[in-house]
């Protein structure tokens, strides 16, 4: 049967067609790179040319995790400007922070997401020495504030030591999306992609699944709830109970996980480096008799601990990848220099915190560079391109919440305890993945409530 089907006719007629079609497609693919290389409005800007000849080697280190710190190998060889794929430019100046994502800009559209083709206390302070995932229970700590402050009510997960399903699943959630978005870049793809989402929409549901969170839902964001205050709106504009769960789960994500990541990656980054954290601690703990004491506006003056954190922001910033916009048919400036319309324009801030073009010694962690007087080697620093909270319309709009969490937080934890690195979290930030955020490891640390604090 299938030696008469291969020898018929119509199957000489099928494999001619398939034989052309690849032809075609390998043509295709030829042109395809040779107008990337030679033809394309970027072909003038820096890069490895085989990231300029098509996006697969650039969607291959995001599938793995690992575009983040390509793109920062990329711009300490090529400089503030990179071309990471065939229509992407990547800067790390903060001349392009205004371009690319000021107010006003006639190019710029929303991130990833809005892209059109992507976008307990008890626990820790007990009388023994205790080993734990520090990183574990700051985020069981920052999500509890986040659904304190967004609704009103703790998750409980410092009492029972245990993130909500939906909490838990956010790496995987992230990997997830920053795969799907990349893998939309390619035409099919998308397209198959949004036939699925039609159907789905499209298809009955149950009431309840196993993702739904019970408590994150139209009832539970009652008038009396502070996420309330943030979703009314006039009555043409109010938002259907889905869009106000989303918005709801999104902001709860965004303010834990960021947050947990820049109080884990502080604490790391001071027991690597003990003068640092001798310094620290022996300012809050002779500065401050009680733990009553540090409140928010005492914390804000203490120079030393902004310069920590701001020092972690820099070599450890939450969301360590691109922020993408998209200039639109008039082009854009950039730098003094007039973008192509249709190009992906991006500041990766990994790459421009790192940078020896904006910060001397980059990879070396130094809080003096942020405290004035500064010592003249660190007085050329451009302390502006490091921007975690981003700038525009995009701007974080809880930077100053965060700011306060972060003080207090670091403070309260070094005042009362005494750390100490555990041996196989040594290098706890050596090999993390980047998908939207860091993919972190356990951070193990030995805690032993403080012995020298002055009272």
């Amino acid at each position: 049967m299938l030696s008469s089907f291969f020898f018929s006719s119509t199957s000489s007629s099928w494999v001619t067609i398939l034989g052309v079609t690849f032809i075609l497609c390998i043509f295709y693919i030829i042109l395809h790179t040779i107008y990337n290389l030679r033809l394309h409005p970027l072909r003038k800007y820096p890069g490895p040319w085989w990231l300029a000849a098509s996006r697969i080697p650039y969607t291959f280190y995001v599938l793995r995790g690992a575009a983040a710190r390509k793109t920062k190998d990329l711009h300490h060889r090529y400089g503030h400007v990179v071309r990471i794929s065939p229509d992407t430019l990547s800067f790390t100046s903060s001349r392009a922070w205004p371009d690319i994502y000021g107010p006003g800009q006639p190019g710029g559209r929303g991130n990833i997401p809005k892209d059109s083709r992507y976008y307990p206390e008890s626990h820790l302070y007990q009388s023994e020495t205790k080993e734990v995932d520090l990183s574990h229970w700051l985020h069981l700590l920052t999500t509890d504030i986040a659904g304190d402050v967004i609704l009103g009510e703790k998750f409980g997960g410092l009492e029972n030591g245990q993130c909500r399903p939906i909490i838990a699943a956010i790496p995987c959630l992230a990997r997830a999306f920053t795969s799907a978005v990349e893998l939309t870049q390619y035409p099919g793809i998308r397209y198959m992609m949004n036939t699925f989402w039609t159907w789905f929409n499209r298809a009955p549901k149950s009431p309840k699944t196993p993702m739904t969170e019970p408590k994150l839902t139209e009832s539970h964001i009652k008038e009396n709830k502070p996420i309330s205050r943030i979703l009314e709106g006039p009555e043409d504009q109010r938002l259907s109970p889905v869009e106000k769960e989303a918005i709801t789960m999104a902001l709860i994500i965004a303010g834990s996980e960021t947050m947990a990541t820049l109080l884990a990656g502080s604490i790391y980054l001071l027991l690597k480096h003990h003068v640092y954290l001798k310094k620290l601690t022996s300012t809050l703990r002779t500065q401050f008799h009680t733990s009553s004491d540090m409140t928010l506006s005492a914390l804000k003056e203490q120079q030393y601990l902004n310069a920590i954190l701001k020092e972690s922001l820099r070599l450890y910033p939450p969301a360590p990848g691109n922020l993408f916009r998209r200039t639109e048919n008039e082009g854009h400036v950039v730098m003094g220099e007039v973008i192509p319309s249709n190009t992906t324009l991006t500041m990766n801030l990994w790459a421009a915190n790192r940078s020896a073009l904006n910060f001397h010694l980059p990879d070396n962690m130094v809080p003096e560079r942020w405290i004035q007087p500064r010592s003249a080697e660190y007085q050329d620093d451009d302390r502006s391109a490091m921007r975690p909270f981003s700038i525009g319309p995009q701007d974080c709009p809880g930077r100053n919440f965060a700011w306060a969490e972060a003080r207090l937080v670091l403070a309260y934890t070094l005042w009362n305890l005494d750390l100490e690195l555990v041996s196989e979290s040594q290098d706890w930030m050596t090999w993390q993945k980047v998908f939207m955020f860091w993919m972190k490891p356990p951070l193990r640390v030995r805690c032993t409530p403080a012995q020298t604090r002055v009272e």
